[in-house]
């Protein structure tokens, strides 16, 4: 008897140390399981790091980029306005340049041909049959339809409107004339 409760003790003792080793197992496997499941969270927080990084990097290059491209544009923008500008001035400059010759020739012409060839005391002047001779001021002498008309011409484009380009010596070709040579200092009299 006393074997027999020596044999059930030992049996008891050789459960109870396999139920604390399957103890010991299952407590071990859960550690391994607790221990698995952290690194795989852990991995997976550092590929969001990792994607959270590239994507921010993504995003901070492409901000550079269209910081760049914005410059360039900018840039762009302001040489084309510069050039722009500089085509501007440069019309402007060739407009007052054939402004200035317009302006020239006639002076050149009106002199040549009605001034310093032909102006003569009031009274000797024979008018043209749509002319009036004047009693007082200076007078032209008479001048061919053709030179008349290129006067007209000449005073209209430099902004002395001296009526229709008739070749017809009129008193709005006269005003004009008048005028025409006022704005130069060429004359203090008047045209007649």
């Amino acid at each position: 008897m006393r074997w027999e409760e020596m044999e059930r003790q030992r049996q008891l003792r050789q459960e109870e140390q396999r139920r604390q080793q399957n103890q010991a197992y299952m407590d071990q496997a859960r550690e391994q399981e607790r221990m698995r499941q952290q690194d795989q969270e852990n991995r997976r927080r550092y590929d969001d790091q990792q994607k959270l990084s590239r994507e921010q990097m993504r995003t901070q290059r492409q901000q550079e980029e269209d910081t760049l491209r914005l410059q360039y544009m900018n840039q762009q923008a302001a040489y084309e306005n510069q050039l722009a500008q500089e085509e501007l001035e440069r019309q402007r400059f060739q407009a007052e340049e054939q402004e200035r010759a317009r302006e020239w020739a006639l002076r050149s012409r009106i002199e040549d041909k009605a001034i310093r060839r032909s102006i003569q005391p009031a009274g000797t002047f024979q008018p043209q049959e749509s002319m009036q001779q004047a009693p007082t001021g200076i007078s032209l002498d008479p001048l061919s339809k053709t030179e008349i008309k290129n006067i007209q011409i000449l005073l209209k484009e430099v902004g002395f409107d001296p009526g229709p380009a008739d070749g017809i010596m009129g008193p709005r070709t006269q005003q004009a004339l008048n005028a025409f040579f006022r704005s130069r200092a060429l004359l203090q009299g008047t045209v007649k």
